[in-house]
């Protein structure tokens, strides 16, 4: 569980908890927390200052850091160099990350595509996702959507149960949605 408050603080609950009840725990950050995510096991919050902080598990990267660090048990700054975070969205086992400039990042689990590299496999640290001038991202349990300035939406990921439109392992235009301003999944 992740919290904002209106002034920009925000709080988690830690795991396992010290007792049985429910325990928030304050995130030390000097700057504001403008977005969360939560995933199964794991968040990201993403500052004023376009900074992004994880914490959780990490079994597969989703938490954007090598699988050798297998969770974080405090929120802790991503390693992703001048790329300046406005957005979050969270799956189960993956994140998506979206840049002021329309670029997204992907990183965890890639099992059914759900990070857009194509290859199907664990994406850690951080990559680019195949598309740009992205203003919006959803991230569901194993699919991904992103809608862009233009307004047209991009699929990724699990197509089980027709999610995607098609098998889709990178990123694939969604023909015959236009003028779409915000994307949701889960």
């Amino acid at each position: 569980v992740v919290v904002t408050r209106k002034d920009g603080t925000a709080l988690y609950s830690r795991w396992p908890p010290a007792h049985a009840g429910f325990e928030l725990t304050p995130i030390s950050t000097p700057h504001r927390v403008v977005v969360t995510s939560c995933g199964a096991s794991h968040a990201m919050l993403v500052t004023e200052l376009g900074e992004a902080l994880a914490l959780g598990s990490n079994d597969v990267g989703q938490c954007g850091f090598i699988r050798q660090v297998p969770s974080l048990r405090s929120p802790t700054l991503v390693p992703l160099g001048d790329f300046h975070c406005v957005g979050v969205a969270c799956g189960r086992s993956h994140s998506l990350l979206l840049s002021v400039e329309g670029d997204v990042v992907s990183a965890g689990s890639d099992v059914d595509g759900q990070c857009g590299s194509g290859q199907c496999e664990t994406v850690s640290p951080p990559q680019r996702v195949g598309i740009a001038t992205i203003e919006g991202i959803a991230a569901g349990e194993r699919h991904s959507l992103a809608v862009t300035r233009g307004g047209h939406v991009y699929c990724w990921g699990d197509n089980s149960a027709g999610q995607c439109g098609g098998v889709a392992p990178t990123p694939r235009l969604v023909e015959g949605l236009e003028d779409v301003r915000k994307v949701e999944c889960s």
